[in-house]
């Protein structure tokens, strides 16, 4: 159905008319001959506005080109809340935004805005298979206790948690390290915080035990 009726003499596109295969139908029921090819048969031209394909293909457009002005900060938070959850689910090549997610999670002037990066960078290396060696090198960098205060706290913890313990092929001194940064942001934290941090260092303990060693010896890891 149309919201508006295109009129009568208005002509599809057929640039992108696409070619469906369907498999044809014995009526006596018998089973199709593996050997013998199945028909094709040609889908009707649809209008620009009908097909989805270019309705993404124009929503990431849009949005890649807004990226790349000079937002302010206030709007570049707003994008990083906005991207995952409406923009790389129904986007054409999610791959394209990594640019943008990898020069904002890098960003050192802020502490909020790497956070708000976090969630459309993992969704990208775990859904998308984005490849990021600096990403644990970068996440260690933001851990300080400030961010424990921070208004999406709630959000930063649960993908700290993603990002510690689901990955089984963490090395044994990256988990320590991340353990001693953690249990050294507790003096300082909010007392909700430290209840996360103690249980999150603890599961990581349990299942590492190799990291406990770590955790004790003197000096930075």
């Amino acid at each position: 159905g149309y919201l508006f009726p295109p009129p009568k003499n208005a002509v599809p596109d057929d640039d992108d008319a696409s070619v469906a295969s369907e498999s044809s139908e014995e009526s006596s029921g018998d089973e199709e001959d593996p050997k013998q090819p199945r028909k094709r048969t040609k889908l009707e031209p649809r209008f620009t506005f009908q097909d989805a394909r270019k309705h993404r293909s124009a929503w990431s457009k849009a949005w890649l080109a807004v990226l790349r002005l000079p937002l302010s900060e206030a709007s570049l938070k707003q994008s990083l809340r906005f991207l995952p959850a409406h923009v790389l689910p129904v986007a054409t090549n999610p791959l394209r935004f990594a640019d943008f997610f990898m020069n904002t999670y890098s960003t050192d002037g802020s502490s909020v805005i790497p956070l708000l990066a976090l969630e459309g960078l993992f969704m990208l290396m775990t859904e998308h298979g984005l490849e990021y060696p600096d990403f644990y090198k970068q996440l260690y960098k933001i851990l300080r206790s400030n961010v424990f205060f921070v208004k999406h706290r709630v959000k930063f913890c649960r993908l700290l948690d993603k990002c510690l313990s689901r990955n089984e092929m963490l090395p044994a001194h990256i988990v320590a390290a991340f353990v001693k940064r953690l249990i050294r942001s507790c003096l300082s934290a909010p007392p909700a915080s430290c209840l996360f941090i103690l249980a999150l260092c603890s599961n990581l303990l349990r299942k590492h035990p190799e990291a406990s060693y770590l955790t004790h010896l003197d000096g930075k890891l």
